[in-house]
């Protein structure tokens, strides 16, 4: 928020159990239409609390006053319980300020509830710009795991505790700390937070082979469900998607739909597929696959809710099938190159200052294009296949 600006305000107005909505695009979603508060620009009535922006796609602070009033035909009024309902089901998917007033619990909590039980938080972290924040997630109404223990910086170490602490004073029991991939700002906070919260690590084998510094207590599987009891149960899926990273692991909640995505998606910037760490091929794979999981909604470890799971999956794979036709094209246009030759061809539609990054999402392209038999290297030099020959 600016200096000098005052929040937007919005009012909850609620009579005879019902709440005043509106359908309205939000930066939280990507400028994705989510049911808010109606939007006034003064308002009068009781301060309920303050919605404080953070996260790499939160433009504004929000104060929250308890009202009523005319609003223009563009809002609606439910039934709270019918919302409930469908919030749960991943029918409605209910913006940052309107979770809270549907409880009717107080304002104060650092993080959303995009779906019953199911927090986000963003923490600052050292991850690739433009992304500066990576999410960490709080799932469960009673036992409960904490994911993502992303930031080593102490302030956001603290801010997670006393996010957990509050948790914990309302009935809710974290069991773990869960780790989707072994990358810095991912598990930067690792350490830290499993001796703060009391709380063992969990992750694939191959994260935890990849982090023997860290004692990950339990491992976790393709296929897994953690049942999650209390007032909102879970039944989260545990999904193994290597190709970004080779312990890379997903969370499903059937239930509401969505998705937890780690870095197979970015709602923020793009996803890079390191050669020696990743696996384009893989990585293919596996978002195709997650594109028919039954995921409707996704939020991505760097980013925030994305309303169209599918879309934003399966037109991932197809950005990354045609750069990787570029690449194929490119050195069919030179004969033979190494990925800093490809760049200027098949990156031409990229700032130049991205070139040194391009360079490693070419060099992933090739090793993968080479493991399926499409082109050959020669004395460390990538060499087209001819037509005819493939």
């Amino acid at each position: 928020m600016s200096l000098g600006r005052s929040p937007v305000q919005r009012v909850a107005a609620i009579r005879d159990g019902r709440v005043t909505l509106v359908l309205e695009p939000r930066s939280e979603a990507h400028g994705g239409a989510l049911w808010s508060l109606p939007r006034v620009e003064t308002a009068r009535g009781e301060l309920l609390g303050t919605r404080e922006a953070r996260g790499d796609v939160v433009r504004e602070s929000t104060d929250v006053v308890r009202g009523d009033g005319d609003f223009d035909a563009s809002t609606e009024t439910f039934p709270i319980e019918d919302v409930a309902q469908k919030w749960a089901s991943g029918e409605m998917s209910l913006a940052p300020e309107v979770p809270p007033i549907l409880r009717g619990t107080p304002m104060d909590s650092p993080a959303w509830e995009v779906a019953p039980g199911v927090h986000v938080l963003p923490l600052k972290t050292p991850t690739l710009l433009p992304a500066t924040h990576t999410n960490a997630f709080l799932l469960g109404s009673q036992d409960a795991i904490l994911v993502e223990p992303a930031s080593s910086d102490p302030g956001e170490v603290e801010r997670v505790v006393r996010f957990v602490d509050a948790a914990r004073a309302r009935g809710v029991v974290p069991r773990a700390l869960c780790v989707t991939h072994h990358h810095i700002d991912h598990v930067g906070g690792a350490a830290a937070l499993s001796d703060a919260l009391g709380l063992p690590l969990w992750a694939h084998a191959e994260t935890a082979a990849r982090c023997p510094k860290l004692h990950f207590a339990r491992l976790l599987e393709d296929g897994e469900r953690l049942e999650l009891d209390g007032p909102e149960p879970l039944a989260l899926e545990v999904l193994h998607t290597p190709g970004h990273a080779a312990g890379h692991l997903c969370f499903l909640d059937p239930g509401s739909g969505l998705l937890l995505a780690g870095d197979m998606v970015a709602g923020v910037g793009t996803i890079l597929i390191e050669p020696g760490d990743g696996d384009m091929n893989e990585y293919l794979a596996q978002l195709e696959r997650l594109a028919t999981c039954g995921a409707r909604r996704l939020v991505p470890s760097h980013g925030g809710l994305v309303l169209d799971a599918p879309g934003l999956l399966s037109g991932t794979a197809a950005h990354r099938r045609a750069r990787e036709a570029k690449v194929v094209a490119a050195l069919r246009e030179l004969g033979s190159g190494n990925a800093d030759d490809l760049v200027p061809l098949a990156y031409a539609d990229t700032p130049r200052p991205l070139w040194p990054l391009a360079a490693l999402s070419v060099e992933a392209h090739l090793l993968g294009l080479a493991a399926r038999g499409e082109i050959t290297r020669e004395a460390g030099t990538w060499q087209a296949k001819r037509a005819d020959a493939m």
